[in-house]
């Protein structure tokens, strides 16, 4: 227990060596303190061992220094979280749908724009939004193209929860997995309704 300092340490330290009598090996990690008092996250898997007539004696195990991994998840973490945050703070919609045309994800602001809550729109299918026969095979168009590696950006009505129509430009990007196969797509949505109308009159 000499390399645990904190108090939290000890306790694991404790309850692992109880789980070691008990013939438990488990891997677990814990936090080790250098001499030099700098702190070192290592994966210990532990092995119980055993006298010849099966009597418990001490344990053996390899220490995994994983400092650097553990800083390598916080720091994804922390911008993971950041990305969050940029994306549910935007004032685009932004949504991604799969190879089937189901909706993986929308942010905050999307949600807005159509009326409609995450839990009504992620799950099913992202044609929901398109009541029209023109605007659905608009839908259905852009699909074929997202699955041929295309991305320019076109125009679409959405159908408000309430009704009402909203013109979109949606500016979309194929996703494609690690073996380059494609996998669905992410686009952002502006409003242009009023530019539109505006437009209309001129």
């Amino acid at each position: 227990s000499k390399l645990y300092v904190e108090e939290e340490n000890k306790e694991v330290f404790r309850e692992q060596r109880s789980k070691r009598e008990k013939g438990e090996d488990s891997p677990y990690e814990i936090v080790i303190t250098h001499k030099n008092g700098n702190k070192i996250q290592v994966s210990v898997s532990p092995k119980p061992v055993y006298d010849k007539n099966g009597r418990y004696i001490g344990s053996i195990a390899t220490f995994t220094d994983i400092t650097d991994r553990k800083k390598a998840e916080e720091r994804l973490k922390e911008s993971e979280e950041q990305y969050r945050l940029l994306i549910e703070t935007m004032n685009e919609g932004l949504g991604m749908v799969d190879n089937k045309g189901i909706r993986t994800f929308v942010n905050r602001k999307f949600c807005e724009m159509t009326g409609y809550m995450k839990e009504e729109l992620v799950g099913y299918p992202a044609s929901k939004l398109y009541v029209e026969e023109e605007n659905k095979k608009v839908f259905q168009e852009q699909r074929i193209k997202r699955e041929k590696g295309e991305d320019s950006p076109y125009e679409i009505v959405i159908t408000h929860k309430n009704g009402n129509k909203i013109q979109v430009l949606v500016s979309p990007k194929p996703v494609y997995d690690k073996e380059g196969r494609y996998v669905g797509s992410i686009a952002i949505f502006t409003d242009i309704t009023d530019r539109k109308k505006a437009e209309e009159k001129l």
